[in-house]
Parts: C-alpha cells; sequence; structure tokens
C-alpha cells in the first residue's frame, strides 16, 4: 500500500513551514512507494528526497505520467548516503490521475523506517 504524501503549497514572497514524511517500511531492502496528491492547479514543484543514513546510497522513481504534457520516461537516479537530491519537476509531465508516484528503494541491508533513515518532502509552487 502506498503512503499519502500531500504537498505543501509554497505562495511567493511568503513564510514556509515544512516537514517532511517518515518512511513506513520496516523490512531489509523493502520499497516504499509515496502517491504524490496536488489540492492546487498544475504547476511545478519540488520533492526533496532525504538519506540521513550512513549506510548506503537509495534510490529513487518518478513514474512517468500519463496527463496531456506527460514524460515517456520514469525520472530515476540515487541519493548517496547522507545526503539530499531535490527534484524540481513540473507535475504535468509526472501526474497519473492527478497523482505522482515515488518509489524509493534501499540497498538490500537497509531498512528506510528503522533510525528515520529516509524522509520525503513534496513542495508545490502556488
Amino acid at each position: 500500500m502506498a503512503t499519502t504524501l500531500t504537498p505543501i503549497q509554497a505562495v511567493l514572497n511568503t513564510a514556509l513551514d515544512s516537514t517532511a514524511t517518515l518512511c513506513t517500511v520496516d523490512t531489509s531492502g523493502d520499497p516504499e512507494v509515496f502517491e504524490i496528491t496536488f489540492t492546487a492547479p498544475a504547476g511545478k514543484c519540488y520533492i526533496e528526497i532525504n538519506n540521513t543514513a550512513a549506510v548506503g546510497t537509495i534510490t529513487y522513481s518518478l513514474a512517468a505520467g500519463t496527463g496531456y504534457a506527460n514524460s515517456s520516461a520514469a525520472l530515476t537516479g540515487s541519493v548517496l548516503q547522507t545526503k539530499s537530491c531535490l527534484l524540481h519537476v513540473e507535475d504535468a509531465r509526472y501526474k497519473t490521475g492527478g497523482k505522482m508516484t515515488l518509489t524509493v528503494t534501499p540497498t538490500a541491508a537497509t531498512k528506510l523506517k528503522t533510525g528515520n533513515i529516509v524522509t520525503v518532502k513534496a513542495v508545490q509552487l502556488v
């Protein structure tokens, strides 16, 4: 089952309080799937993936969308240990049915939840 992630809406020229969502999967090597649901009209957004662990690199995949401006391929990459990755995307390219699907996968010996290893945050620019 996917974890629901509601983006924070960032209004231009205002301060923004934000918190990240912790991963809930606690089995070694198992991925976490986030469904990011937008409430504002289509636009640009940031997705931050934070890998706080010193136990290895994690990978991510933002699924290709099926809407009018869809991307033909998933956006994939990795986040090194103790680093963060900031994705700046046009949400219409990666949405399907009003949602984006982000999958985060640890190394075979790592659990995403134990020790709050990985957090994800989404911010929609409005």
